[in-house]
C-alpha cells in the first residue's frame, strides 16, 4: 500500500509539473516573446522566412549636424543569437533559443526525439522507470542548452544597450554645453544692449542739457542788447 500511494504521489507530481510547464511556463515565454514590441519592431520573435528579413539591426546612436545635413550614427545588433521564437514554417529550420530542434536520444523504451526543443518539452507520459527517469534528463540537459544560449544573447543585448547608454550620456552632456554655451551668448548680447542704452541715454541727457545751455546764452546776449 505505502509502495503504491508512493507511486500514486509521483504520478500526480509529474502531472502537475507538466501542466506547470506546458501551460504556464512555456506559453508564458512564448506571449512574452511575441509582445517584446518596441518602435514596431520585435527582436525575440521573429520569421527568418520573412522576404526582406535581416538579422543585423541599426540602432541610433547619435546624429551630427552640419550646414548642409544631418547625419546619423548607427549601432550594429545582429539578433541571431537572440532570437526566442521563430515563425518559419519548416520546422527543422527554425533557428529561436525556444524552438529550434535539439533532439533527445532513445531513453530505454522510449523513442528518440529529432524534433525536441523547449516548447515541445511533455513529461505528462512519463513513469517512474528508468527510461522516464534518463527522458527527464534529457529534457534538463536540453533546457540548460537553451538557458546557456540565453544568457549569452543577453550579455550580447547588455554590451550593445551599454554602448547605446554611452552615445545617450555624450550627447546629454554634449546639449548642456551647448544649452550653458548659447546662455552665454545671450547673457553677453544683454550686457552690450543694456551698455549700449546707458551710452545712448548719457547722450540723450548731454544734448538735452547743451540745448538747454544754448537757449540760456541766447537769452543772456539778448539781456544785454535791451540793456
Amino acid at each position: 500500500m505505502v509502495a503504491l500511494a508512493t507511486l500514486s504521489d509521483i504520478n500526480n507530481s509529474l502531472a502537475m509539473t507538466n501542466n506547470r510547464v506546458s501551460t504556464g511556463l512555456q506559453s508564458d515565454t512564448t506571449n512574452m516573446a511575441g509582445a517584446a514590441v518596441s518602435n514596431v519592431q520585435n527582436f525575440l520573435a521573429v520569421d527568418t522566412s520573412a522576404a526582406g528579413f535581416n538579422a543585423t539591426k541599426s540602432i541610433v546612436a547619435s546624429f551630427e549636424r552640419s550646414a548642409t545635413a544631418v547625419t546619423v550614427s548607427t549601432i550594429e545588433f545582429d539578433i541571431s543569437d537572440a532570437v526566442l521564437t521563430d515563425a518559419r514554417g519548416t520546422a527543422a529550420s527554425k533557428t529561436g533559443i525556444l524552438d529550434q530542434q535539439r533532439g533527445v536520444a532513445a531513453a530505454g523504451a522510449i523513442a528518440a526525439d529529432a524534433a525536441a526543443n523547449v516548447l515541445s518539452v511533455d513529461i505528462s507520459g512519463l513513469t517512474t522507470s528508468a527510461g522516464s527517469q534518463t527522458r527527464i534528463d534529457q529534457f534538463i540537459a536540453l533546457v540548460d542548452e537553451a538557458l546557456t544560449e540565453t544568457i549569452s544573447a543577453q550579455n550580447e543585448v547588455g554590451v550593445t544597450l551599454a554602448r547605446a547608454e554611452s552615445q545617450e550620456s555624450f550627447i546629454s552632456a554634449l546639449m548642456d554645453a551647448n544649452d550653458r554655451a548659447i546662455g552665454a551668448l545671450v547673457d553677453a548680447d544683454m550686457e552690450e544692449e543694456s551698455t549700449r542704452l546707458r551710452a545712448l541715454q548719457t547722450q540723450q541727457q548731454l544734448a538735452v542739457e547743451s540745448l538747454a545751455i544754448a537757449n540760456a546764452s541766447a537769452q543772456n546776449i539778448l539781456t544785454l542788447f535791451r540793456n
